[in-house]
């Protein structure tokens, strides 16, 4: 069978123009896998459109990065930027429309915007960039109140299913809920406001491949590399998450092995890559789709380095393990949270620390280079649940090659823990969690397990 490659769909008539755009601040080492499906979702014939795709966040991280050599403040910006720091997101556009450069930039864009006639502004919308995006989008409808202001994304799809959408609904006209492939279409091919209703696609075998040729792949911080899905959704329902609750059908969907090696084929060739980073809630979903893609990969000689989040299981066998590393993986990253099979358990995490140590052997046996994540203070820690995490740390140190997180426990509104459940908890448990972190950093130092310190303390 052969897959789509992008900008495959014909329009018989073309009748808006689209201006599809992702603010800051957000991730800087790939580009954005949202805009890449949404152009993938249009036709690339400029001869039959003549949209454009702006990746906002690293056109101004550029200029900034370029200026901050010689000023505090700019250099300050650009390593909150780099380290996505939380704090960054509420003052971020005041902060950049300071700077001149930045200012001349986006007013540029705006004039570009009314003088070559784009009907709609679209906003790939995620919790870091909202507050950006918000606000642009209002200078902009100051500007050229003709223009039809558009929003999707996570962060819009979650504050519609919470049915809070006031701030949204005075400054966006359209919000698109759900995945935005087929409802990019339908803005681009409608005369008229409509609405939209949860959108998830039931076969994604069906889509066109993510479409990399808008950005300027240079720009971004890991070079030689390109992000891929090979799903969607999640088999897992933690209790903390929040991103399982952005699909109106929590089935997990994997792509076939087969399109997904067409897809890396098409990538590779196109643009002289061999990197790619999955950036699935997690690739071991479906174990036999997962195996015949390593075999694939193996046997048709793809030679290329992939790294994956995975989900801890008993579920993947030694052949398994094997066939992951001779196919390239080269990281995994594991959402452990807890050395304590109580909080496991309270969390929902579908594992238990003899799970994870079975998990940790099999990569060690493999040679397979995995790094982790914990969470300290989740509603019901107790000192003795983070001493019982200090110790699975210690006992398995010497199969732990790094610890990519350690973050306290932060309250989502749209995770299954409740605001008075979580604040009940921290009134009454008493425990200090910055100083428990920098406790458990003291003693991964000790037993020498590398550790990635701009996400220690940072979510």
């Amino acid at each position: 069978m052969v897959f789509g490659v992008p900008g495959g769909k014909k329009y018989y008539k073309i009748m808006n123009k689209l201006f599809i755009i992702l603010c800051p601040p957000y991730y800087l080492k790939l580009p954005p896998l949202s805009l890449a499906y949404l152009a993938s979702a249009l036709p690339n014939d400029k001869n039959l459109c003549d949209d454009e795709f702006c990746d906002l966040n690293i056109e101004l991280y550029s200029i900034i990065k370029k200026i901050s050599a010689d000023n505090k403040l700019y250099s300050k910006i650009v390593s909150d930027w780099e380290k996505n720091n939380a704090e960054i997101k509420q003052s971020f556009f005041e902060k950049t429309f300071q700077i001149t450069q930045c200012a001349e930039y986006i007013e540029k864009l705006i004039i570009k915007l009314k003088n070559e006639n784009f009907t709609h502004l679209c906003f790939s919308v995620f919790e870091s960039n909202l507050n950006f995006s918000m606000k642009l989008a209002e200078k902009v409808k100051c500007e050229i109140p003709e223009i039809k202001i558009i929003a999707g994304g996570p962060e819009i799809t979650k504050r519609i299913l919470l049915q809070n959408t006031c701030v949204l609904n005075n400054i966006f006209d359209i919000t698109l809920p759900g995945e935005g492939e087929k409802s990019i279409v339908a803005i681009k091919e409608s005369e008229s406001m409509i609405n939209f209703s949860f959108n998830q696609l039931p076969d994604i075998d069906s889509i066109a491949f993510p479409d990399f040729s808008i950005f300027e792949l240079k720009k971004y911080k890991t070079k030689g590399a390109l992000p891929l899905l090979a799903s969607r959704g999640c088999v897992n329902r933690c209790v903390f998450c929040s991103e399982k609750n952005l699909y109106s059908n929590p089935r997990f969907r994997m792509h076939s092995p087969e399109y997904i090696i067409q897809m890396i084929k098409y990538l590779k060739n196109k643009f002289f890559i061999s990197s790619f980073i999955f950036q699935d809630s997690l690739i071991n979903g479906d174990i036999e789709k997962l195996k015949k893609l390593c075999a694939l990969l193996i046997s048709e000689n793809l030679k290329i380095n992939w790294e994956a989040q995975f989900h801890i299981t008993r579920k993947m066998d030694a052949e398994l393990f094997s066939l992951i590393k001779k196919s390239g993986c080269y990281n995994m990253f594991l959402g452990l949270e807890s050395g304590s099979d109580e909080i496991l358990k309270k969390m929902k995490k579908n594992f238990n620390t003899g799970d994870a140590e079975y998990f940790f052997q099999n990569c060690n046996i493999n040679k397979l280079h995995f790094e982790i994540s914990l969470i300290i203070g989740f509603p019901g820690e107790t000192l003795n649940t983070i001493d019982q995490t200090k110790k699975f740390i210690e006992k398995n140190s010497k199969i732990i090659p790094k610890i990519a997180q350690i973050n306290p426990y932060i309250y989502y509104e749209f995770s299954e823990v409740t605001q008075k459940e979580y604040m009940e908890y921290i009134d009454s448990c008493g425990i200090n969690f910055e100083n428990e972190i920098q406790d458990l950093l003291i003693l991964v130092d000790s037993l020498k397990i590398k550790s990635t310190r701009a996400f220690i303390n940072n979510l």
